[in-house]
């Protein structure tokens, strides 16, 4: 079954008549490991948005999962993407006043289903957690700290346990490395496609950088729209 499918997809904001996004055909199939390269403009923000159901595209198809997108209200959309979409920010979106493991947790706070995923393979979210930041690293003294103590490094890892924890059908991962230096960026891209592996999750990478290319066997190249002359 594909993960994601596209037709003929535009989105344009009020008022303009040249796109920011245009797609005219997309398939990813389950467990697919997909990179979207593009520059500053080229729209891939607006694709994640779309994606994860915070902006509706002007026209066009979207399937996730096989449920079409446009039959869902705002509300089942939001539901949708807590259960079946881990999410890795490009700043991370921490938040400082709770813990590593606190942070963590969140998804199985949003999603039942992800919650009681964790719980049949761990015993408990809590549990699942744990294993989630043990298997990328975080050294235990870390879990019940706050999150402004740990390097970069370390809250990316965070980030990425919080998008896998109670095993997402598809991950997101928007230019998680954009801070890390070339060392580690080698080290974050074999654990998180190892991690995806792991729990058969549908994996989309999204960056400007182009030698990221080399980790992927498919990929969408975004460029961004020729604006219209004035008259």
């Amino acid at each position: 079954m594909s993960a994601i499918s596209i037709d003929a997809l535009q989105h344009r904001w009020p008022g303009q008549s040249t796109p920011i996004l245009s797609i005219d055909n997309l398939h990813i199939n389950e467990g697919d490991r997909f990179f979207i390269q593009g520059a500053s403009g080229s729209g891939k923000s607006t694709l994640l948005n779309i994606l994860a159901g915070v902006l509706t595209p002007s026209t066009g198809q979207l399937s996730i999962l096989g449920q079409n997108f446009s039959q869902l209200s705002a509300s089942a959309r939001d539901q949708f993407r807590a259960d079946n979409i881990g999410y890795i920010f490009q700043q991370f979106n921490l938040l400082p006043y709770l813990s590593v493991i606190e942070n963590v947790l969140l998804p199985c706070h949003a999603s039942k289903a992800r919650a009681q995923k964790a719980t049949d393979q761990y015993g408990s979210p809590s549990k699942a957690a744990e294993y989630a930041l043990d298997s990328l690293n975080i050294p235990k003294p870390l879990f019940h700290t706050s999150v402004m103590r740990l390097s970069v490094g370390q809250q990316q890892r965070v980030a990425a346990a919080r998008a896998l924890i109670g095993n997402p059908k598809i991950i997101i991962a928007d230019e998680p490395t954009s801070a890390l230096d070339q060392e580690n960026v080698g080290h974050f891209m074999e654990t998180l496609q190892q991690k995806c592996s792991d729990i058969q999750a549908t994996l989309l990478f999204v960056s400007h950088d182009k030698q990221l290319s080399r980790f992927f066997d498919q990929q969408l190249s975004l460029t961004a729209p020729k604006q219209d002359a004035a008259l």
